[in-house]
């Protein structure tokens, strides 16, 4: 059993490009580089279709990169958020406890292990 064969994109491009050029018949193509015609059909079908983008103007691809980034922004506001309204719940909760405004030192301790659970859970996010 043989292992496919991988082809880097410089050399799909230059077999691509020949076949656009049509000096050569596919067949000829084919044999002169060792690959099935279908294989060079499809490359070729791949740089007519791609050929529009690498003419397309820069505003667009920029447009959608910041689209999507102003998306990955909000959710990460929503959930900053939503943490934010659970610590300062469970802080006031904390602060209750304790008596006269006076936090015991057993809610301090919670505080702290909550606050430093979700510094390391943003941590693991951020890798």
């Amino acid at each position: 059993m043989s292992k496919r064969r991988v082809f880097s994109a410089e050399f799909k491009a230059k077999v691509a490009m020949e076949a656009l050029r049509e000096e050569l018949t596919l067949s000829e193509l084919a044999s002169k580089y060792n690959i099935h015609p279908n294989q060079i059909s499809q490359w070729k079908r791949q740089a007519t279709d791609n050929m529009v983008e690498v003419f397309s103007s820069k505003r667009t691809k920029q447009a959608s990169d910041q689209s999507q980034e102003l998306k990955d922004l909000h959710a990460k506001i929503g959930q900053l958020t939503v943490e934010n309204d659970f610590l300062s719940r469970a802080f006031s909760r904390s602060a209750g406890r304790g008596g006269r405004g006076f936090r015991s030192a057993a809610s301090v301790n919670w505080s702290r292990s909550v606050a430093r659970l979700f510094t390391i859970r943003h941590a693991a996010r951020a890798r």
